[in-house]
């Protein structure tokens, strides 16, 4: 289980709400497909990673992280608390989160958290507090109006495996879309333009069976070239 604690500096009081992981596929019905996928090639997916610039960068300014949790301030003197419950009487409720940094052009601030057989990204705006949960630590587009989101879910059933695409406008992070599947493991991701990015993956087979011998493998990767569709 996942738990959020708020806190309202202004007035000291302590509000807890929970928050469940996303679970839902890309798939729906009578719903549009937003993308295509076409080969690409690691020549493509190294000139795009030398070209991009990080997402997140580490600025601990109005941020208090230490064995409690993760404390941050926020544009209107109120905060926001992740508190860490490392010691509980059930393992499955074990929590942990760790400030990762700062996306300037989104004014967000990103925590993670690790929980019992999971682990999710918060979104926290910096003006309102709204809290935004997605799978991993965003990598976002050049414009900064899409990110997107790996999450490597084969090792336990009920988890998704894939990519999720999110949308980014006036402070709020929409879900547009998922690719859910079990055929291939994302490793890593490099956006190639506004809406396009390329995907380094290896096979679930060969996957599941270097992490069995833990020895990876890089020959075994191959590349795929995402392109979000204009609706």
């Amino acid at each position: 289980m996942l738990h959020l604690f708020c806190v309202d500096a202004s007035v000291g009081n302590l509000n807890c709400t929970s928050r469940q992981a996303p679970r839902r596929s890309a798939k729906s019905s009578g719903a549009v497909l937003r993308y295509t996928i076409q080969a690409s090639t690691r020549v493509a997916f190294d000139q795009a990673r030398q070209a991009a610039k990080a997402s997140i960068v580490v600025d601990k300014a109005g941020v208090t992280a230490d064995k409690k949790g993760v404390l941050l301030k926020l544009n209107t003197g109120k905060t926001r608390f992740f508190q860490n419950k490392l010691t509980p009487q059930n393992e499955d409720e074990v929590a942990e989160f760790r400030y990762k940094g700062r996306i300037p052009a989104l004014k967000k601030y990103v925590v993670a958290g690790m929980f019992w057989e999971a682990g999710r990204v918060f979104l926290v705006d910096e003006r309102s507090g709204q809290t935004d949960t997605i799978w991993s630590e965003p990598i976002c587009a050049p414009d900064f109006k899409l990110m997107a989101a790996l999450n490597e879910g084969l090792v336990f059933e009920d988890d998704l495996n894939g990519v999720q695409v999110y949308s980014s406008a006036g402070g709020r992070i929409r879900k547009m879309f998922a690719i859910n599947q079990q055929k291939w493991v994302p490793i890593n991701l490099v956006w190639n333009g506004n809406k396009r990015f390329i995907l380094r993956v290896m096979s679930a087979e060969e996957a599941m069976a270097q992490s069995a011998q833990h020895k990876p493998n890089d020959t075994k990767y191959r590349y795929l070239q995402v392109i979000i569709k204009d609706l």
